[in-house]
């Protein structure tokens, strides 16, 4: 899965900010550069924790699976967990 290029992590940071000013959520101690370098480590970093996250993946989901329905798969959980919060 390809890294967001800067146009896209961009516009995703703008996203962010936009929704976090439309529910009035504070960011204690955050300005919005420190949000962007959240986004950009994230991204940076995520080919790492999809690595992880596959290999933990049991068969015969882990062959069986396209790397989307993985990644679906994960942020599925990652929502509801999110939701229980």
């Amino acid at each position: 899965m390809a890294e967001l290029s800067s146009t896209e992590r961009k516009a995703l940071w703008a996203s962010l900010m936009s929704e976090l000013s439309n529910s009035r959520v504070v960011l204690a101690g955050l300005n919005k550069n420190d949000l962007r370098a959240a986004v950009d480590a994230i991204d940076d970093g995520l080919d790492s924790m999809i690595t992880t996250v596959n290999s933990l993946i049991p068969e015969p989901a882990k062959s069986g699976l396209t790397s989307k329905q993985k990644l679906r798969l994960f942020l599925a959980i990652l929502n509801a967990r999110l939701e229980v919060s």
